[in-house]
């Protein structure tokens, strides 16, 4: 199967140009360029991709969050599509006490053209409470911070035409900065990519904000798409291929490509089943649940040095008795309420699986 560094190999000869505008899998890579170390580098505004990343080659595998990451950099350097591409307005805003994970970087692709590359979650537990604090309704600080970036952006270039992009949880800081966006900022805006990122909550959609930029972004999800289908999605959204499964199908460098394009597929029944269980639980919690939920989530996790969620998922054997001896030690109101919470979702999952039958 190809992938997005096949795609390098293959048209990386190819400059941006009328002829060669930008395309899918160049958003997707533009968003994961955000994921790369400019925190471990010095970085000088305006340096070229390839003189930013060469400086990336000495850092150890532990400086990149993913291992494909490095391959990135290498034929970023060489790529004549890329590596002549400037850099510049990178922020970075951490703040474990706030629950605050935030970064981005633009990069420009012509001389009017800038895409804004949104950071997704960077591994900290910090950055995940942040993630799972999306849930909740209420703007968390990365949303406040993209909003602002995107704003401060566009002060210093009123006039040029913008693209904003993400993976994960950058794909909805992206959707989020474009949506919450004032008019004169909106009509700037070209395109915005959600790569596998949540949606947007109720509270935020049942305001009037417009949505006008809506038929401009594109949210692409793999067959089993757990993180990219939770929350609301109104924007269109389309179904990728990806070689991995279930929760590894988050990682783009797993999904499939075919020349200019991302390879189309469908929903999975168990991407299918898991949206409606946490959709319908989502629902039937109240907001004291789902935010004590939360908040005992992590207690536990950093009591118990597990790590992630997506560490617990995939070490769940493991870690269990661990995790059940920290959450006993957790207040017993505090535990009533998550018990309560966790029943229903023993009742969505029981209400879902009825559901998948009567299907049948």
């Amino acid at each position: 199967m190809a992938n997005l560094l096949d795609y390098l190999k293959w048209r990386g000869d190819l400059r941006f140009s009328p002829a060669h505008p930008i395309n899918d899998i160049d958003a997707m890579i533009f968003s994961r360029i955000s994921y790369l170390p400019f925190n471990k580098i010095p970085f000088h505004p305006n340096s070229s991709i390839s003189s930013a990343l060469k400086k990336m080659q000495p850092l150890p595998k532990s400086a990149f969050l993913w291992d494909k990451d490095r391959e990135l950099v290498d034929l970023l350097i060489d790529s004549e599509r890329f590596k002549n591409l400037r850099l510049s307005f990178y922020r970075r805003e951490n703040d474990k006490d706030a629950a605050k994970q935030f970064s981005a970087i633009a990069i420009q692709f012509s001389p009017r053209d800038f895409f804004l590359s949104f950071l997704g979650t960077d591994g900290t537990i910090y950055g995940w409470r942040e993630d799972f604090n999306m849930s909740l309704g209420a703007e968390v600080p990365a949303q406040a911070e993209a909003k602002k970036y995107l704003s401060d952006f566009y002060r210093r270039h009123p006039l040029s035409s913008l693209y904003l992009g993400g993976h994960s949880k950058g794909g909805n800081l992206a959707v989020y900065s474009a949506v919450t966006a004032p008019d004169k900022i909106q009509r700037r805006i070209r395109k915005v990519y959600n790569f596998d990122g949540p949606g947007l909550s109720k509270e935020l959609l049942s305001q009037d904000l417009g949505f006008s930029i809506l038929p401009r972004i594109d949210s692409f999800i793999p067959q089993d798409s757990v993180i990219g289908r939770l929350m609301e999605h109104r924007e269109k959204f389309t179904v990728v291929k990806s070689v991995a499964e279930n929760l590894m199908e988050h990682d783009i460098y797993s999904w499939e490509v075919e020349g200019t394009e991302l390879i189309r597929s469908t929903t999975s029944k168990r991407s299918d089943f898991t949206d409606r269980t946490i959709t319908r639980w989502h629902e039937s919690a109240t907001d004291e649940e789902r935010q004590v939920f939360v908040s005992v989530l992590f207690d536990v996790l950093e009591n118990t040095g597990v790590g992630t969620p997506m560490d617990l998922a995939l070490k769940w054997s493991t870690s269990a008795p661990a995790l059940v001896k920290s959450y006993m030690n957790i207040d017993k109101e505090r535990r009533k309420i998550m018990t309560a919470t966790l029943k229903k979702l023993v009742n969505s999952i029981r209400a879902s699986r009825r559901e998948e039958k009567a299907e049948k």
